[in-house]
């Protein structure tokens, strides 16, 4: 990509970053495409938003500067990791039960 585009490795490292974490929100990509949204923008939604708030922040963010949203996005509440539920029986014996 570098190469083809014309950017330093670097630059084009960032773009692919931005590119993959667009996948997973879909109302801000639609935004960036329509170029309501910065590069910049982007960077920061791509950091701090997943997929469950991408139409609350796609609301926000067209009306929002980088640094008004690097101190927004962040607070977005996140849902807690779901333990893994392993099913193993192993968990069932209580202490000083044989295998």
């Amino acid at each position: 990509m570098a190469w083809r585009c014309g950017v330093s490795g670097a630059r084009a490292g960032r773009i692919v970053t931005l590119a993959r974490g667009l996948e997973a929100l879909p109302a801000c990509r639609a935004l960036f495409e329509a170029g309501s949204l910065s590069e910049d923008q982007v960077a920061v939604i791509v950091r701090h938003t997943d997929a469950d708030h991408d139409e609350q922040v796609a609301e926000l963010a067209p009306s929002l500067t980088v640094t008004q949203l690097q101190r927004v996005l962040p607070s977005l509440p996140h849902p807690e990791p779901q333990p893994a539920d392993d099913n193993d029986d192993d968990d069932e014996r209580g202490p000083g039960e044989p295998e």
